[in-house]
């Protein structure tokens, strides 16, 4: 019995549809190549370009280890150094057993949405939309990560000593890293401005902190002129202000301060707030900080130098020790 028109036509529909899933087919082998070998896993060039598009995602980048490390725009062939490295110590873990049970998985994605204000899944799904990210792509680049912190965590922190000797060694060859800024301490004596001064109130102003400055020029107690004249709230001390290092003040204050020595006064200083006249009280040359206040933070800048190049010299080795082979 010959086919009717209908099933014949299915039939040649059917042949071309089988057609264009072969040649579809075809094509997507030779477009998503793989670009690199990491012992017995590849890397193809989809995965390599999702990687690179991840890079430039804010999402992903907050996961990373050391984000001020990535490229913040990310070529290729970086990406995929990136990569080549991410996979040899995801495979250096899974020799170890090392794992991320769900349970902590859930626990870290968690402490993430409450830095970032978010107290809802929903919430959540619609900040990772709009960035154009799966939840499945984000929490597993979060296990990934958290993955391979466990790992140098094992490999290289517990492996990484800083004695206390070392520390006071680098405290006393470097004194320049410790060193203070030069400190002045002032007083002051301030006419404030009304609120829109009108020009002949802002003249008698000026003429009457003139007036004052004379005075002190010519012998007057700075201390008990600032507390007769001065409307600061430092008045009842003298118009002691306490100590300064450059960076502090207004710019106009700045240049005529730190140009005195101790004793000397300014001439009359006009800013937004007033006229100022100042006298320098002190002057503390640099000191050294002493070392038990800042031991512990020179401790945690050595140790995290000294793990940083323990850890390049690890991956070094595993890269190394790996059967690695580059396709682009």
């Amino acid at each position: 019995m010959k086919p009717t028109k209908n099933k014949q036509l299915i039939l040649h529909m059917g042949w071309l549809f089988a057609l264009f899933l072969a040649i579809e087919t075809a094509y997507a082998t030779v477009v998503d190549r793989v670009v690199a070998i990491v012992n017995q896993e590849v890397i193809t060039l989809s995965e390599l370009k999702l990687a690179n598009a991840q890079f430039e995602n804010p999402l992903f980048r907050e996961l990373s280890l050391e984000p001020s490390t990535l490229p913040k725009a990310p070529q290729l062939q970086e990406t995929l150094r990136i990569l080549i490295e991410k996979k040899l110590q995801l495979q250096a873990a899974r020799k170890r057993g090392i794992i991320v049970g769900q349970e902590e998985l859930q626990h870290v994605l968690g402490e993430i949405k409450t830095r970032q204000g978010i107290t809802n899944d929903t919430t959540f799904q619609r900040l990772l939309a709009k960035e154009n990210v799966t939840l499945s792509d984000y929490t597993q680049e979060l296990k990934d990560q958290l993955t391979i912190l466990k790992l140098i965590n094992r490999e290289i922190h517990s492996s990484v000593v800083l004695q206390e000797e070392e520390i006071n060694a680098y405290y006393r060859a470097h004194p320049e890293q410790f060193r203070l800024a030069e400190q002045i301490r002032l007083a002051q004596v301030l006419l404030p401005l009304p609120k829109n001064p009108k020009s002949h109130e802002v003249q008698k102003l000026e003429e009457q902190a003139k007036k004052i400055q004379d005075e002190l020029l010519n012998g007057a107690d700075f201390g008990s002129i600032a507390q007769k004249y001065s409307d600061g709230s430092e008045a009842r001390q003298g118009g002691d202000l306490g100590y300064f290092r450059k960076g502090e003040l207004m710019e106009e204050i700045e240049r005529a301060v730190f140009a005195l020595q101790v004793g000397e006064i300014t001439p009359v200083v006009r800013t937004l707030l007033g006229f100022h006249i100042f006298k320098l009280l002190e002057k503390k040359t640099t000191e050294i900080v002493p070392y038990e206040e800042v031991k512990d933070r020179v401790g945690e800048r050595l140790l995290s130098e000294r793990t940083d190049m323990a850890y390049k010299r690890w991956l070094r080795r595993l890269r190394d020790q790996a059967y690695v082979e580059v396709k682009m």
